[in-house]
Order: C-alpha cells, then sequence, then structure tokens
C-alpha cells in the first residue's frame, strides 16, 4: 500500500510539473513571506540638434570647346539647444568624388582640388562647391569665384559658438563642361551636424 500511495503522488507531482511547465520544490517558499524589487528610474536631458536642406541642386550646363560654368546652390539649415553650438560638415557618399555619369560611372566631372579654406578656380570638366552669397552662374565662360572639392572624407565647412534656430549656410555647386558627353551627372553629398 505503501508503495502504491508514492507512486499515486509521484505521478500527480509529475502531471503538475508538466501542465505548469516549472520544476517545483514542495516546501521552498513559506506562505506569508515577501520579496521585494528595487529599480532606479532615470531621466536625461540632452542638447537637440535637427538639419534640413532646400533639396536636390540641379546643374544645367551646355559644353563648349573653351569650358563653361553652370551653378546652383541650396541652403542647409540647422537648429540646436546646444550652448556650444555646433560644427557642420559635409562630404561625398558616392563611390568616388566623382561627379559619375549614370550610364557609365567611370566617367565625369572630377572634384576640383581646393579646399573650404583654400578654394581654387574650376578647371575643365571639374566640379566644386562654394559657401557664401554668390549668383547662380548660367554657361559663363569665367568667373572670379574660386571652389573647394567634395572629397569622401568629412570637411568641416561650418562652426557657430551658441545655440542656434534655423541657421543657414547656403552652399554653391558649379561645374564646368568642356568634353564630357551630353547626359546626367551625380554625386551624393552627406551633410552632418553636431552639436557641441
Amino acid at each position: 500500500m505503501k508503495n502504491k500511495a508514492k507512486f499515486g503522488l509521484g505521478a500527480l507531482a509529475s502531471a503538475a510539473l508538466i501542465v505548469a511547465g516549472l520544476v517545483v520544490t514542495p516546501g521552498a517558499y513559506a506562505v506569508g513571506e515577501t520579496d521585494t524589487e528595487s529599480d532606479t528610474i532615470g531621466g536625461e536631458v540632452k542638447d537637440v540638434i535637427i538639419i534640413q536642406t532646400t533639396g536636390d541642386v540641379n546643374i544645367k550646363a551646355l559644353p563648349d570647346a573653351g569650358g563653361r560654368i553652370s551653378s546652383k546652390s541650396h541652403d542647409v539649415i540647422v537648429s540646436t539647444t546646444s550652448t556650444g553650438g555646433y560644427t557642420l560638415q559635409a562630404r561625398s557618399i558616392s563611390p568616388s568624388s566623382l561627379m559619375a555619369n549614370v550610364n557609365d560611372p567611370s566617367t565625369g566631372f572630377a572634384a576640383v582640388s581646393g579646399t573650404p579654406l583654400a578654394p581654387v578656380a574650376l578647371g575643365n570638366d571639374q566640379w566644386g562647391f562654394r559657401l557664401g552669397a554668390m549668383p547662380d552662374l548660367n554657361n559663363v565662360s569665367s568667373t572670379p569665384y574660386n571652389f573647394a572639392g567634395m572629397t569622401n572624407a568629412n570637411q568641416t565647412i561650418k562652426t557657430a559658438g551658441a545655440a542656434v534656430m534655423g541657421d543657414v549656410t547656403k552652399v554653391n555647386y558649379a561645374i564646368k563642361a568642356k568634353d564630357l558627353a551630353v547626359g546626367l551627372y551625380t554625386n551624393e553629398v552627406l551633410y552632418t551636424a553636431t552639436a557641441q
């Protein structure tokens, strides 16, 4: 009889474990005991920074034996609550700094060799950018404006030393067309604004 009773209890316990899906040790927890858990609740106040542009830049050019320069611009607009201001950087995220023909990516406008601090004149079949006010150029043979080359490495194009709302940086892009075939040429530029 003892054996039968023991077997019956074991079968019951086993069924309970299968249904519950838990391993239970009888008598491990006494009725009336208390368990506690504490958690830290925290909040963090951070600077906010927002960047946007006024859209893509589309430059139209007519190639010429002497080279013709055309340009268009857009605005990069930054707002930040950081009292230290922000840094604005730009770089090409295309495979190279070439403004490449969409049908033949091995050909295109080469990036001019200038930098934002030391811009240079555009050569034939080159492209570049310039910061600040300047008029749009429309197939002109020459211009007094110099340009920087857009590379695949970040270049700092602006710093601001205080919190700003809607701070505008005008970025002008230009090409000088001479020998390149008629077609569409593109390069993708990434702007990054970092709160300081």
